[in-house]
């Protein structure tokens, strides 16, 4: 019965077909000012990949909604702006802007032409939240068994943010076919991945496992007097939570 009201629930989502990136700035076009977000990633309570995308072999990244106070203004967002655009954003980046076909009470989609190992990242990332600090490589080092990836927190990162990172990455990492990585902090607020063999898409690990992954969903809706276009798939854009993104 819950599958079920979950997949009715999908029905809020209108498939979009996403133009070319355009030209803009990065705030809402109608008003000059930041977007404003209606709820953060902890709304989510999982994710994960499955067929749903425009045709036979495009996934989704179905999630399903935690109990808190994120999750019900989601929920009351939904309920009053039937459709709207809401957007779907990572890192400030625009993923989808789905039209809000009904109140969205249990769980919804995100669509983007994924493939399955794309889906399945995504997934992954989102399931598992955001990092709770800014990471960056400071080197990549070989040696006979493999590579190790030293990763830098910055100054003031308490040993609690370095464990949730630590368990961040660890998830992360399952997005790969990796065997047996290990993942731990060391001196200097320092985290190192130990990756066995020699991986030509360590760049790739690199950019998923200090992603900060910040999901948020923001208000894409435009009063009629507004013929300003909004930003599309791809576009990076500044919202009313948290920092400011850079690009």
């Amino acid at each position: 019965m819950k599958r079920l009201a979950m997949l009715v629930s999908l029905l809020w989502l209108l498939a979009l077909t996403i133009p070319a990136r355009a030209a803009g700035t990065p705030t809402n076009p109608c008003t000059g000012k930041p977007f404003h977000t209606v709820a953060d990633g902890t709304a989510l309570r999982s994710a994960e990949a499955r067929l749903g995308g425009i045709s036979s072999n495009h996934y989704v990244v179905a999630f399903e909604l935690a109990d808190n106070a994120q999750a019900r203004a989601f929920t009351d967002y939904t309920r009053t702006h039937i459709g709207n655009a809401l957007a779907i954003v990572l890192d400030g980046e625009v993923l989808s802007a789905p039209v809000i076909q009904a109140e969205l009470t249990t769980g919804g989609q995100i669509t983007g032409n994924f493939d399955l190992p794309a889906a399945r990242e995504l997934a992954i990332e989102l399931q598992y939240g955001a990092l709770p600090v800014q990471l960056s490589l400071t080197s990549t080092e070989k040696d006979g068994r493999g590579q190790r990836l030293i990763l830098a927190a910055p100054a003031g990162t308490t040993e609690a943010q370095l464990a949730s990172a630590v368990y961040i990455i660890q998830r992360r990492l399952l997005a790969f076919d990796l065997m047996h990585p290990t993942v731990a902090v060391t001196a200097n607020n320092q985290i190192t991945v130990a990756i066995l063999g020699d991986r030509p898409d360590s760049d790739a690990i690199a950019t998923r496992i200090t992603r900060i992954g910040r999901l948020e969903f923001v208000d894409f809706s435009k009063p009629d007097a507004c013929t300003q276009s909004m930003p599309t798939h791809g576009d990076h854009i500044l919202t009313d939570w948290g920092e400011s993104v850079e690009f």
